[in-house]
């Protein structure tokens, strides 16, 4: 069993690792030119789901008799990659800026709530991205529960798959989809990921006792992950000046965060209370009001940042 003093440390490491997230994906918007950061953003959601497809394999033979040597991998591996950023990405400024628009750079002296009530488009996103978020993320915790109440022990086994396969289809499919879709826009490739995510549940939801369904349903669930993840990066840094960029990301994952938190109480309370189907209707309804609100994005961001608009229709 876990020591007080493993948790502790288990709990100061995650803590120590959402500080340093927001960091991380505003210098990967800082060091790459507006036209390349879907690429940069799907390299790092490949690698993250490659890393995922790989490291329960490693894991798996580590398990049972070399346990504490996954952890000092683990160590070694976070130690090398801060290494590589401290001695490799010492100057944010090599994006060519030439090529980034100048809002990028924009220089004002608003503080982070000003800013967003300067930018009702950006409010409006950070709101929809949380909400998008958790609806995405409830396949992990109502999926699960369905698959073990309907197989029983086998839930656990075709759980296993499903998520397997999902790691597979984002390393089979990014790239082809970040080239194919290069040219649509951010705010599109938004609603393209939650309808797709939305018909995903659907399957599984009218459909889980037949299990091949369930591959299907992962397959078009994941397409509509990978759109999801291409767009939301880009679709921010791109609108927010660098000097803010750390900041907006740290309060779209608080905001994210607590909107979690409420959302899968009101779930698990909601399949206590009425079961499954209740759950689920609960689901439809949340997933429904953050498709809404991209569409409503989609109408206001144009007006909102016109200049965006019109540089990518130059580029193209």
């Amino acid at each position: 069993s876990l020591s007080l003093k493993s948790m502790i440390l288990y709990t100061l490491a995650s803590f120590m690792q959402m500080i340093e997230y927001p960091s991380y994906q505003a210098l990967i918007a800082d060091i790459t030119p507006s036209k390349d950061r879907t690429r940069a953003y799907s390299l790092m959601y490949f690698g993250l789901n490659l890393g995922m497809m790989l490291a329960p394999i490693m894991g798996g033979f580590l398990f049972k008799n070399y346990l504490w040597l996954a952890f000092y991998i683990n160590g070694a591996t976070v130690l090398i990659s801060t290494l590589l950023i401290y001695f490799f990405v010492q100057d944010i400024s090599i994006a060519d800026e030439s090529e980034i628009d100048e809002m990028e750079y924009a220089s004002d002296n608003q503080n982070l709530w000003e800013f967003l009530r300067a930018n009702p488009a950006l409010f409006l996103y950070v709101i929809m991205f949380s909400i998008s978020s958790c609806v995405y993320s409830q396949y992990e915790f109502l999926l699960p529960l369905d698959l073990g109440n309907m197989f029983e022990a086998n839930g656990a086994i075709l759980y296993g798959t499903l998520s397997s396969l999902n790691c597979v289809t984002v390393v089979l499919l990014t790239a082809t989809i970040t080239q194919r879709f290069a040219r649509i826009k951010d705010v599109l490739k938004m609603a393209l990921g939650q309808l797709l995510i939305i018909l995903g549940y659907i399957v599984f939801y009218f459909f889980l006792e037949i299990r091949w369904t369930g591959y299907i349903a992962m397959i078009v669930f994941t397409v509509g992950e990978i759109f999801c993840t291409l767009s939301n990066g880009p679709y921010l840094t791109n609108r927010v000046p660098v000097s803010k960029r750390g900041r907006i990301f740290g309060i779209s994952n608080v905001s994210n965060s607590i909107m979690f938190s409420l959302m899968s109480l009101w779930i698990g309370r909601m399949y206590d209370s009425y079961g499954s189907q209740g759950a689920w209707i609960l689901l439809f309804v949340i997933a429904m009001i953050s498709l809404i609100l991209n569409s409503v994005l989609i109408y206001i961001d144009p007006k909102a940042y016109p200049q965006l608009n019109e540089n990518k229709k130059s580029r193209e």
